[in-house]
């Protein structure tokens, strides 16, 4: 047994003077890892940021703050889960140690959100990068080492409140705010199809609506019930709870099928007060008075 220790005391000593004596003995160089099979680690991340779009835009505002608790699940291009990860108090998240490969990112809204717009503004570190549809990125490429820290997901509370008039007219893609009515639309003003209904069909017809110049006047009670009961039917198709206002909208397109702005002058006084009673309720509804509520009350508190 003592005999066999001598070797391995020897090849000892022999590493030790190696070491000592500045010998070749040192950390091998990349191009001996090479030789042997062995490579450096090369690991690629990707994350960053979820955040509440308060006023919907789909761009990050300085005031608006991230979302604790998302969960993000990264998927490999042909549909193989990698990994998942869960958004910390500040609303960032991150994967790293990843091959190189093709990705793409799903998100699970928290109950009561939905997606913002995708791709707005013109700095993509600053907009979101979420189908609002699918609740996913497009595929994304992430070489060796690569760092990629501009995948963000906005989303907000939507509860089924309502927007007054204006915000409408704001929101039809015609100034800098984004298009939120054309995917609501067709609608009608009046019973579909009666003689003098006015079906809605485009943003630039609902923004003359609610405009209240192209159909009359803000003086002729028709025209500012055009824009009321329009606003009222966006906020429905929005997904606010019209049990508050449904007899109202059942009289007012009974009435407007037959009927139209240029009626108003041959009305008696008891026609216009009714129309102007229908006016008013609506109103009421789309600024949270009745109804499920102002959005406007919700984004106030954030």
């Amino acid at each position: 047994m003592k005999n066999s220790l001598i070797p391995l005391l020897a090849v000892a000593m022999m590493l030790l003077v190696g070491c000592q004596g500045g010998s070749d003995l040192t950390q091998p160089t990349a191009q001996d890892e090479q030789r042997a099979g062995f490579s450096p680690l090369q690991e690629a991340a990707v994350g960053d940021f979820v955040w509440d779009d308060v006023n919907m835009d789909g761009i990050q505002d300085t005031s608006e703050t991230g979302i604790a608790d998302v969960v993000v699940n990264l998927y490999t291009c042909d549909d193989t889960m990698v990994a998942t990860a869960t958004t910390d108090q500040d609303g960032y998240y991150m994967f790293d140690s990843l091959d190189a490969g093709d990705y793409y990112l799903e998100f699970e809204l928290p109950d009561g959100y939905v997606f913002t717009l995708m791709d707005q503004g013109s700095d993509d570190e600053l907009d979101s990068d979420v189908d609002p549809d699918s609740g996913t990125t497009d595929c994304f490429t992430l070489t060796e080492d690569q760092s990629n820290m501009t995948l963000d997901a906005g989303m907000y509370m939507d509860e089924g409140c309502t927007w007054g008039k204006g915000f409408w007219k704001n929101h039809t893609g015609l100034g800098p705010q984004p298009d939120l009515v054309t995917d609501l639309l067709p609608l009608w003003l009046g019973d579909e199809d009666d003689s003098l209904s006015m079906e809605v069909t485009t943003a630039q017809m609902a923004y003359d609506i609610l405009q209240q110049h192209e159909y009359g006047h803000p003086s002729n009670g028709i025209t500012r019930l055009y824009a009321h009961l329009l606003a009222a039917k966006l906020n429905i198709a929005n997904g606010a709870d019209d049990e508050d206002i449904a007899q109202t909208i059942t009289d007012a397109d009974a009435f407007l099928g037959d009927h139209d702005w240029e009626s108003w002058d041959d009305l008696g006084q008891d026609d216009r007060q009714m129309v102007n009673g229908w006016k008013d309720m609506l109103e009421d509804y789309n600024e949270g008075e009745i109804g499920p509520g102002s959005c406007d009350e919700y984004h106030m508190m954030y």
